[in-house]
């Protein structure tokens, strides 16, 4: 669902109210061949007035090809705002970009190729 829009008054520009809460991935290589592992920590924070705070269980994430929209589950054991995951890349695995989604927001991506 896309957030609503408010227009400012000054300048009737739409302005979206700052989304809470940021997920990020972080991995230990980015450029894989297919049969290796990938090995991911997530993390989880919101905005607040005094600064960055953790957000608490996010959920599951969610694997997707870019070129194919093929999507492969990860499931994710939050603690204290983070998480980590393994995912050991098919044989059979498409070349190109995988996006690392926690419901419909991007976290992290990263590329797998012949080298």
């Amino acid at each position: 669902m896309e957030p609503q829009a408010a227009f400012s008054p000054r300048t009737h520009v739409p302005v979206f109210p700052p989304d809470p809460a940021n997920h990020d991935a972080r991995f230990d290589r980015t450029l894989l061949r297919a049969g290796e592992t990938v090995h991911m920590k997530h993390f989880l924070r919101k905005h607040t007035s005094t600064g960055v705070a953790l957000a608490g269980a996010g959920g599951n994430a969610e694997l997707v090809h870019e070129g194919s929209d093929e999507r492969f589950p990860v499931k994710l054991a939050w603690k204290n705002g983070s998480a980590a995951s393994d995912w050991t890349i098919p044989a059979a695995a498409k070349q190109g970009t995988y996006n690392v989604m926690l419901g419909e927001r991007q976290a992290g991506s990263f590329q797998v190729e012949q080298f």
